[in-house]
């Protein structure tokens, strides 16, 4: 997929794959109406550590609020309301 799809696919909701850390950054700051990237980051079990299976990723920052913290750009599906992803790389073993 070419990046500029990548970037539509983003902004329209849905998640995307890469296979590099600079990629998966460079497409999440492009979706982002401010020009930012939030992470990386990857999801961690109750005893802190990744979770097996799981993929590093970026999330596409919609906005900053009051405190100074970036907002999440919300996903179209349920298990992405807490944000689209930009994954990259192979899982976490």
């Amino acid at each position: 997929m070419s990046k500029s799809k990548a970037v539509s696919r983003l902004k329209s909701g849905k998640d995307t794959w890469s296979t590099t850390k600079s990629n998966a950054q460079t497409i999440a700051k492009e979706a982002s109406p401010i020009s930012k990237a939030i992470g990386p980051e990857i999801d961690k079990g109750k005893n802190g550590l990744p979770k097996v299976g799981y993929f590093y990723h970026y999330h596409v920052a919609k906005e900053k609020n009051s405190s100074g913290e970036y907002i999440r750009l919300p996903g179209k599906e349920k298990k992405n309301q807490n944000g689209v992803h930009a994954f990259y790389g192979t899982p976490y073993k």
